[in-house]
């Protein structure tokens, strides 16, 4: 049996890379949405779902963009992602733009235009490479002009000290102090809720514990909490 799996697997592989090499001779349905299906043993299909409202799912029936239909079972897919039509255009683009600095912003900034910003970030990051002085590239890519070299605000405030904590740039004891407090309310919420705890033993057969439990407290952090309870019990006497 787990023979025939295997070659079930192997067999569904060369099936979906033949479907693929058919689907490059004909053109697709550019209004249909399109789907990468990454297989589990390995390989991957691009094309339209054919039976999208299947419920529960025991088959993926796909259409590549040459026309080819192909089923994959459930279990074979490892995961299926939406390719937006934007991904498929610049994927049909991209080859006819040449490795120049000039070929690279022209696609970059096509990129923009289309919000594919990782697709933009990789070509900005090549007009780099060719020329380390593009200022456009540089800024896009977050870099400034400090001290005679193109710098990212991350390594300009790291070299000045700076750490990043809870979304803004912090030198180093405004973290510790930071820290300090979290800790400190941290400790003084389970007083709180310690000292509630034993609040409610004090009507009941725990009273003596509660008593001691009460007089042991050493601990600075519990401070709050103890002036908390002693003016809900003067208030909680006032009433009575």
């Amino acid at each position: 049996m787990g023979e025939w799996l295997g070659k079930e697997a192997k067999w569904a592989g060369v099936l979906v890379t033949l479907a693929a090499m058919l689907g490059a001779g004909w053109p697709g349905d550019a209004q249909a949405d399109r789907y990468v299906f990454v297989l589990r043993h390995g390989g991957r299909l691009v094309g339209e779902l054919l039976n999208p409202e299947e419920r529960p799912r025991k088959t993926y029936r796909v259409k590549t963009d040459g026309g080819v239909e192909i089923t994959l079972d459930a279990s074979q897919v490892e995961t299926r992602t939406y390719l937006r039509p934007e991904k498929i255009e610049y994927e049909r683009i991209r080859p006819r733009y040449p490795d120049t600095v000039a070929g690279q912003w022209e696609l970059a900034e096509w990129c923009r235009q289309h919000h594919l910003a990782a697709e933009r970030e990789r070509h900005l990051e090549r007009i780099v490479q060719l020329d380390p002085d593009h200022a456009p590239a540089r800024r896009a890519l977050g870099y400034g002009w400090i001290d005679g070299q193109w710098k990212t605000q991350e390594q300009f405030m790291k070299e000045q000290g700076y750490v990043w904590y809870e979304s803004s740039w912090r030198t180093p004891q405004e973290v510790k102090l930071k820290e300090a407090e979290k800790k400190r309310k941290e400790a003084e919420g389970q007083w709180n809720r310690r000292l509630a705890l034993w609040r409610r033993w004090l009507n009941g057969p725990r009273a003596g514990m509660a008593v001691e439990n009460i007089r042991t407290i050493r601990d600075p952090n519990a401070v709050t909490a103890l002036t908390e309870a002693l003016r809900a019990e003067s208030a909680n006497d006032q009433r009575r």
